[in-house]
């Protein structure tokens, strides 16, 4: 993959066509996550926390506290703490 490539997206079920042009790629610790790429993830997140001093008060408003828990559903208790690399790629939609 490479910048400026497209990927053709096809859902049987849903019955669509779509494509994606990849915008950034790059590699990073999986704890270096922002709380911006999160919501990019798609995890559900409170959009009204309360902070107290800068911090969450619960964590259930935090949306990378959000896909940590969505990571280890999918890869296993501890798997948040090993910390891997990952490739984190940005795209956009593309009208076809």
């Amino acid at each position: 993959m490479r910048l400026g490539d497209w990927i053709l997206c096809v859902s049987m079920a849903l019955n669509v066509l779509a494509a994606l042009e990849i915008t950034e790629i790059r590699v990073q610790r999986l704890q270096e996550i922002s709380y911006a790429d999160a919501i990019a993830e798609g995890v559900s997140y409170d959009k009204n926390p309360s902070r107290i001093h800068g911090h969450w008060s619960n964590d259930e408003g935090n949306p990378v506290y959000q896909f940590r828990a969505l990571w280890e559903s999918i890869n296993g208790a501890g798997s948040w703490a090993e910390n891997p690399w990952v490739w984190a790629i940005t795209f956009q939609k593309v009208t076809v």
